[in-house]
Protein backbone atom coordinates (compact mmCIF):
# COMPACT_ATOMS: atom_id res chain seq x y z
CA UNK A 1 0.00 0.00 0.00
CA UNK A 2 1.26 3.48 -0.79
CA UNK A 3 2.60 5.41 2.22
CA UNK A 4 0.30 8.25 1.14
CA UNK A 5 -2.74 5.97 1.58
CA UNK A 6 -1.87 4.27 4.85
CA UNK A 7 -5.22 5.00 6.54
CA UNK A 8 -8.10 2.93 5.21
CA UNK A 9 -11.48 4.14 6.41
CA UNK A 10 -13.14 1.67 8.76
CA UNK A 11 -16.38 0.00 7.70
CA UNK A 12 -17.71 -0.66 11.22
CA UNK A 13 -17.75 1.15 14.55
CA UNK A 14 -15.60 -1.54 16.20
CA UNK A 15 -12.99 -1.29 13.47
CA UNK A 16 -12.98 2.51 13.71
CA UNK A 17 -12.47 2.35 17.48
CA UNK A 18 -9.47 0.03 17.04
CA UNK A 19 -7.92 2.12 14.26
CA UNK A 20 -8.06 5.47 16.03
CA UNK A 21 -7.37 4.37 19.62
CA UNK A 22 -3.61 4.91 19.38
CA UNK A 23 -3.59 8.15 17.39
CA UNK A 24 -1.66 11.10 18.75
CA UNK A 25 -3.52 14.39 18.78
CA UNK A 26 -2.84 18.05 19.46
CA UNK A 27 -5.63 20.37 20.52
CA UNK A 28 -5.70 23.68 18.62
CA UNK A 29 -7.02 26.96 19.97
CA UNK A 30 -10.39 28.11 18.70
CA UNK A 31 -11.18 31.61 17.55
CA UNK A 32 -14.51 33.25 18.15
CA UNK A 33 -17.19 32.12 20.55
CA UNK A 34 -16.93 28.35 21.02
CA UNK A 35 -20.08 28.35 23.15
CA UNK A 36 -22.44 29.32 20.34
CA UNK A 37 -25.36 26.90 19.93
CA UNK A 38 -24.80 24.10 17.46
CA UNK A 39 -27.13 24.12 14.51
CA UNK A 40 -25.81 21.32 12.32
CA UNK A 41 -27.27 20.33 9.00
CA UNK A 42 -28.32 16.87 10.14
CA UNK A 43 -30.99 14.74 8.60
CA UNK A 44 -31.50 12.84 11.87
CA UNK A 45 -32.09 13.61 15.55
CA UNK A 46 -32.16 16.95 17.30
CA UNK A 47 -29.19 19.01 18.49
CA UNK A 48 -28.55 18.96 22.24
CA UNK A 49 -28.67 22.11 24.37
CA UNK A 50 -24.88 22.69 24.55
CA UNK A 51 -21.68 21.40 22.97
CA UNK A 52 -17.94 21.67 23.56
CA UNK A 53 -16.19 22.50 20.30
CA UNK A 54 -12.74 20.97 19.82
CA UNK A 55 -10.33 21.43 16.92
CA UNK A 56 -7.50 18.93 16.64
CA UNK A 57 -4.66 17.78 14.47
CA UNK A 58 -3.99 14.04 14.22
CA UNK A 59 -0.43 12.80 13.74
CA UNK A 60 1.24 9.70 12.39
CA UNK A 61 4.99 9.31 12.85
CA UNK A 62 5.13 12.91 14.10
CA UNK A 63 3.65 14.16 10.81
CA UNK A 64 0.25 15.92 10.79
CA UNK A 65 -2.25 14.30 8.43
CA UNK A 66 -5.75 15.26 9.58
CA UNK A 67 -7.49 18.37 10.89
CA UNK A 68 -10.83 17.69 12.56
CA UNK A 69 -13.43 19.66 14.43
CA UNK A 70 -15.62 17.92 16.99
CA UNK A 71 -18.82 19.12 18.59
CA UNK A 72 -19.14 16.96 21.71
CA UNK A 73 -22.18 17.08 23.98
CA UNK A 74 -21.21 19.41 26.85
CA UNK A 75 -22.41 16.97 29.55
CA UNK A 76 -20.20 14.22 28.11
CA UNK A 77 -17.19 16.54 27.77
CA UNK A 78 -17.61 17.94 31.29
CA UNK A 79 -17.59 14.43 32.77
CA UNK A 80 -13.96 13.98 31.57
CA UNK A 81 -12.52 17.22 30.15
CA UNK A 82 -8.92 15.94 30.25
CA UNK A 83 -9.82 12.83 28.26
CA UNK A 84 -11.81 14.85 25.76
CA UNK A 85 -8.88 17.17 25.22
CA UNK A 86 -6.01 14.71 25.06
CA UNK A 87 -7.12 11.50 23.34
CA UNK A 88 -9.24 10.38 20.38
CA UNK A 89 -12.93 10.79 21.21
CA UNK A 90 -14.37 7.78 19.36
CA UNK A 91 -12.81 5.09 21.61
CA UNK A 92 -13.81 7.06 24.70
CA UNK A 93 -17.43 7.29 23.58
CA UNK A 94 -17.54 3.63 22.59
CA UNK A 95 -16.31 2.62 26.07
CA UNK A 96 -19.08 4.53 27.88
CA UNK A 97 -22.13 2.37 28.58
CA UNK A 98 -24.35 5.43 29.11
CA UNK A 99 -23.58 6.77 25.61
CA UNK A 100 -25.48 5.47 22.60
CA UNK A 101 -24.17 6.38 19.18
CA UNK A 102 -27.20 6.22 16.94
CA UNK A 103 -25.66 7.78 13.83
CA UNK A 104 -22.35 9.31 12.80
CA UNK A 105 -20.79 10.86 9.74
Amino acid sequence: MSEQRWFKLASSMGELVRKVAGLKIRLLPLQGDASQPLAPALDFGLPGPAYERLRRVHYRNKEPYCLIEIHLDKKIFDSDPQGGSSAPVVPQLAARKEVTIAHAR
